[in-house]
């Protein structure tokens, strides 16, 4: 079983207490996981305290000389991506919950360019576990953004669903269908659609006609 440390709410911790988490990262080789600079209120009652914003925190508290995973990651300035990129941090985004919460959108092409690993999550808050849905939204929301039909490609969400997502937690044979991986696959009925790039946009759970889980199949529709 993967473990990780987590920190739902890194505003409420001391230095004590990150460097508890810290010394147990390193102890047991397992990745920090926290939300962060989600939005811009957060950002700014955190500079008004420590003087820093979250993700200078996090790097003045060392938690980037670790694995670390930052969930949210909306409201962040190209200072604050440079040191993401520089710590090699992963970033999870979950599209529809910063469209329900009015976090905003994540700068997903500004990460891409800086080649920060970024992964789609499901969350709780909103109520959706349409990974098919939070692929969509990716790539649209940055098409709109951008007001660019080819700001980003429709594989990239479909890497940070599966490849990225595993490498951000340090997950080994599995995100990548190979030989000697774990045979995780899922098979999706996608119709007349040319490219598999395309399903994002076409498809949803209903579509899922078979899971399997390291080679035992959990569910079949077919």
């Amino acid at each position: 079983t993967n473990k990780v440390v987590y920190a739902h709410n890194m505003y409420e911790l001391s230095e004590d207490d990150f460097a508890n988490y810290l010394h147990t990262c390193k102890k047991y080789n397992l990745p920090f996981v926290t939300n962060a600079s989600e939005t811009l209120f957060e950002v700014g009652e955190c500079d008004n305290e420590y003087g820093m914003t979250p993700i200078e925190l996090l790097e003045n508290y060392g938690m980037f000389d670790i694995p670390c995973v930052v969930a949210g990651a909306s409201q962040v300035d190209k200072e604050e991506m440079q040191i993401l990129s520089n710590y090699n941090v992963n970033v999870v985004t979950v599209p529809s919950k910063d469209l329900i919460t009015g976090h905003g959108v994540a700068p997903i092409v500004a990460y891409n360019k800086q080649s920060i690993n970024v992964c789609i999550g499901l969350d709780a808050i909103s109520k959706n576990a349409d990974i098919f849905r939070e692929m969509n939204l990716l790539v649209s929301l940055q098409k709109g953004i951008m007001h660019k039909i080819d700001a980003i490609d429709n594989m990239y969400a479909i890497y940070a669903s599966t490849i990225n997502s595993a490498k951000s937690y340090n997950l080994n044979k599995i995100g990548v269908l190979q030989k000697g991986n774990f045979a995780d696959i899922i098979l999706i009925q996608i119709g007349d659609i040319c490219k598999i790039s395309d399903m994002i946009h076409y498809t949803n759970p209903s579509h899922v006609l078979l899971t399997m889980i390291d080679g035992k199949i959990l569910y079949k529709n077919m």
